[in-house]
């Protein structure tokens, strides 16, 4: 049985490691991820990727005053019921080279 494995994460200025996060976590059958109000690039570039891949789900929420639980909360609320398992991802964390099949065999 292949299961459906998705990565997200919330950012908030990681322009610089921002398209680091997403080519490690592109093995995904999707990636939702959350900007928190950024006042750089960070995203700009997430949108600029998603219209290459359809799989990158990009959202705004920013919280006053910030507090990591309610963002996550809320990024993982954008997950849908059709995925089986979520993988929280911060932007300056990698996941190593064939991780999804990796999981996958564990998972089986």
């Amino acid at each position: 049985m292949t299961f459906k494995i998705a990565v997200y994460g919330i950012v908030k200025n990681e322009s610089a490691v921002i398209c680091r996060w997403y080519d490690t976590a592109r093995e995904a059958d999707a990636i939702y991820v959350t900007d928190t109000g950024s006042s750089d690039d960070t995203e700009k570039t997430l949108l600029r990727i998603a219209e290459e891949d359809p799989e990158l789900n990009v959202f705004s929420a920013v919280f006053l005053p910030f507090r990591f639980d309610l963002a996550r909360n809320f990024a993982l609320t954008q997950v849908p019921d059709s995925i089986d398992y979520a993988v929280f991802l911060d932007a300056d964390e990698v996941l190593e080279p064939g991780w999804y099949r990796k999981l996958q065999d564990v998972l089986n």
